[in-house]
């Protein structure tokens, strides 16, 4: 509001322009756009649309009587789960737009994204707790991708096997001599059952909603078996 009057303003993306447009080295400027899908986007997008087509070149837009003008060193990267449901209304003025790249669940970012938890939060995890997490996490999606009523794009992400690593640190802070034990994630009752149990089986649960009980709970026991039987490998 401008004197109690409604007056449209120049967004966000007005503002990353001008700073990209304004690099001398023209370096390459990067807006992320994560779950892009979550949202209306020919209505958030509008005029953009165009504008990204047409680079350096000034779109009027619909309110305000603005120009937005996307400079070729700005670059729009989107993300979005595969199984989202909502893709389906993704419509074809995003679609040849972007350029589309898969990342499934690969072990070497896991790794590292462990390793740098672990570094982070002072966990202490030896390089052999971290090898039967990253055993345990490639062989379960192995499975996944195997398995009839799931398949390849049903992979459990890297954020979700990483998450042990924030469960331990809270088993250290609740009992110092927890740093002390050998077996610090795969324990009975450890931070690997409890990822299993909170994260890990509730959207393999989701994953399958429409599987009978009874063959749903065949799949998910085989899961569990697989993960588990992997850590000791």
């Amino acid at each position: 509001l401008v004197d109690n009057k409604t007056e449209p303003q120049k967004g966000k993306l007005f503002e990353y322009c001008d700073l990209a447009r304004a690099d001398k080295d023209n370096l390459p400027h990067v807006l992320i756009l994560d779950e892009i899908n979550r949202v209306d986007l020919s209505r958030v997008f509008g005029e953009v649309f165009s504008a990204m087509e047409n680079r350096n070149t000034d779109i009027p837009t619909a309110v305000g009587g603005f120009k937005l003008n996307i400079p070729d060193n700005l670059y729009i990267i989107g993300t979005m789960n595969e199984i989202d449901f909502s893709l389906e209304q993704i419509d074809f003025a995003l679609r040849r737009r972007f350029l589309w790249f898969s990342y499934g669940y690969e072990p070497d970012i896991l790794q590292d994204i462990v390793i740098h938890k672990n570094e982070d939060q002072k966990a202490s995890l030896s390089p052999r707790d971290i090898e039967r997490l990253i055993n345990a996490a490639s062989a379960l999606n192995n499975t996944i991708g195997a398995t009839d009523e799931l398949g390849k794009q049903f992979e459990i992400g890297h954020t979700f096997f990483a998450e042990v690593v924030d469960i331990y640190s809270s088993f250290k802070a609740i009992n110092n001599k927890t740093n002390r034990i050998q077996d610090k994630l795969f324990r009975e009752n450890g931070p690997a059952t409890i990822l299993w149990d909170i994260s890990i089986k509730p959207i393999i649960e989701a994953y399958l909603g429409n599987v009978e009980e009874e063959d749903k709970k065949k799949i998910i026991d085989n899961l569990n078996n697989t993960f588990f039987k992997a850590s000791l490998d």
